[in-house]
């Protein structure tokens, strides 16, 4: 098993159509195959998965927000929002109502061309003050 986590307890305002910034490693485990190659790299935003295979996913994500509406996060892969792979929650109260989403989801990559994985905010404005991405490689 080989596993890779992010963490941003910066807040950060990421605005409708914004991308979440997951920040920087905080733990690793097998981060290279055995030919020495990157398995994952991250710009913080961007993940990209170089190797093929299975891998799990997990995204959390604690905000609040500006003004009341809809909070969407959505999985983008290569560039292409994923159908069904998202969460939505309805806020009421701007400022005062602090949340918690979670993304759990699978992603394959077969042969040798890489995928990038994304989570925008397609809803609302929000706050976020802690965000967490785990990936694991399965198999």
């Amino acid at each position: 098993m080989l596993l890779i986590g992010y963490k941003n307890t910066v807040e950060q305002a990421v605005p409708a159509l914004g991308l979440i910034d997951f920040g920087n490693i905080y733990h690793a485990y097998g981060l290279t195959n055995r030919f020495g190659a990157s398995i994952f790299t991250s710009n913080g935003t961007v993940q990209t998965l170089s190797c093929r295979g299975f891998y799990h996913i997990t995204a959390t994500v604690t905000y609040t927000v500006p003004t009341a509406g809809d909070v969407t996060f959505q999985l983008i892969e290569d560039n292409i929002p994923v159908d069904g792979i998202l969460v939505t929650q309805t806020v009421t109260t701007a400022d005062t109502e602090t949340n918690t989403a979670v993304l759990d989801f699978y992603v394959l990559v077969r042969g040798a061309v890489p995928k990038t994985v994304i989570i925008r905010n397609t809803g609302v404005a929000v706050d976020i003050t802690n965000a967490i991405l785990n990936i694991t490689k399965e198999v």
